[in-house]
């Protein structure tokens, strides 16, 4: 019987030992390659949302404010712009298009906003799907997830209770005439209504936009009007600059993140190589060599050296095996909760790079079983280091 035939024996005598190792193996790998594929797939989707838009604008604060509830539409405190400042934007010629944003209200899908028809002449806007845009107060325009049908109505519900003493003002009703695409982002979810039919919901005498999504004739127009709009005492910015800046936040928190998975990897890993350590030394206290490995001390070293590295090896490979399977099934899993959660259509997938990963995790894996099986064969106490 071979050396690899004996490892096999030793796993096979010792079915627990051998099977907490691989489970032990297999929970840092799946979690390992699960977080990356999630945390790059979340990357892509957010990345996709964010090009959507083009220069957004709002009231000064906080720029991470103006990102999460325009773009990711979460509930911020956006305060109004000033009516002056719209006045002389709409009499900008650089501006092809400027839609305002009011937030505030929802329905049973989602988030209700107001706008107006120049939401939809922005060029990364599609038209609707089914239906058509709004022209009259009442109508409604819905996202590709929102349950109302076209033809029905619904009554919106005000989120905050600021206008809790106007009730009365949510029973009017709005007719749905129109479905957009999908996008794969919280837009998804949101019914747009005419902008000035909020204020007739809220009792006030114009609308308040707390937003402005402004599209420019060139690039060159764009930039010049941040400027002057940041001159202006206005919050003005591009997405993708504000994502940046978001991105910058969070990276502590990333790295926090990654940190503490690599050190438990290492805790997992220095286990790993001492239970396999173990299990080797045990396993020769229950099996005679054969009699050519016995013949010579260094035939006999040599002899548990193999079968303890061939151990070790047989273990790992099934450990990275079973890991990668199991990450396989639950990142599609996972990506279907989180995209639930945060309203982002999420596609996430093993790739190349956790392949890469497996074959340098398992490179590791060896080395250590080396390791193992040098201090099992030569009988090395642990606690004489």
């Amino acid at each position: 019987m071979n050396t690899v035939q004996h490892a096999g024996r030793v796993i096979y005598r010792h079915p627990i030992a051998s099977l907490s190792i691989v489970l032990l193996i297999s929970l840092t790998t799946a979690l390992g390659y699960t977080m990356n594929a999630l945390e790059r797939g979340l990357r892509q989707a957010v990345t996709r949302a964010v090009d959507k838009f083009d220069l957004l604008v709002g009231t000064p604060g906080s720029s991470n404010a103006l990102l999460l509830g325009t773009v990711f539409l979460r509930p911020q405190s956006l305060g109004p712009i000033p009516e002056a400042q719209l006045k002389r934007l709409a009499a900008d010629p650089s501006i092809r298009s400027i839609a305002p944003l009011a937030f505030g209200d929802s329905t049973d899908s989602g988030p209700m906003v107001g706008t107006s028809a120049a939401f939809f002449d922005r060029p990364q806007q599609a038209q609707p799907e089914q239906g058509r845009l709004f022209d009259g107060p009442l109508e409604a325009v819905v996202g590709y997830q929102v349950k109302s049908a076209l033809g029905t109505t619904f009554r919106p519900v005000h989120d905050s209770d600021d206008d809790s003493q106007h009730d009365v003002g949510h029973a009017l009703d709005f007719l749905v005439v129109g479905r957009l695409k999908e996008t794969g982002t919280p837009w998804d979810n949101v019914t747009l209504v005419p902008i000035t039919s909020l204020a007739q919901l809220h009792y006030r005498e114009t609308a308040q936009a707390q937003a402005l999504l402004i599209s420019t004739h060139t690039i060159a127009d764009a930039y010049r009007l941040r400027h002057d709009l940041r001159d202006a005492g206005l919050m003005a910015a591009f997405s993708a600059e504000l994502l940046t800046e978001l991105d910058s936040l969070t990276e502590g928190l990333r790295t926090a993140v990654h940190t503490a998975s690599f050190a438990f990897q290492l805790l997992v890993l220095g286990g790993v190589a001492i239970a396999m350590t173990l299990l080797v030394r045990y396993a020769d206290s229950s099996h005679t060599p054969p009699s050519n490995a016995s013949a010579a001390p260094v035939a006999h070293i040599v002899y548990r050296f193999g079968r303890g590295w061939f151990v070790s090896l047989g273990l790992s490979i099934a450990g990275i095996s079973l890991g990668v399977v199991v990450a396989y099934i639950a990142v599609p899993l996972l990506s279907t909760l989180v995209s639930k959660w945060l309203g982002l259509s999420i596609v996430s997938s093993l790739s190349i790079s956790e392949l890469e990963a497996a074959t340098v995790q398992l490179a590791v894996l060896a080395s250590t079983g080396i390791v193992s099986a040098l201090a099992a064969s030569l009988k090395i106490s642990w606690g004489r280091g």
